[in-house]
């Protein structure tokens, strides 16, 4: 993904979503969120102590691999 300069950041969209976002964005709970990403289904990153976030691209990876799609 390349940024370009002329485009302001209140427009772009954010590279990491909370978990409550990322629930939102699969259509799951965040309870379930939670233990894909305790079991290393979903990849996350971790920003201190407590705070997890998601990067796009591992929620579109987690959504392929589960696709039935990517089975054919």
């Amino acid at each position: 993904m390349t940024v370009n300069s002329n485009v302001p950041l209140s427009a772009m969209a954010p590279m990491l979503l909370k978990r409550r976002d990322a629930a939102k964005m699969l259509q799951i709970s965040e309870r379930f969120l939670w233990g894909l990403t305790a079991n290393g289904d979903i990849k996350s990153i971790r920003i201190g102590q407590r705070a997890v976030r998601y990067a796009l691209e591992d929620l579109h990876a987690f959504i392929e691999s589960r696709s039935s799609r990517a089975e054919r």
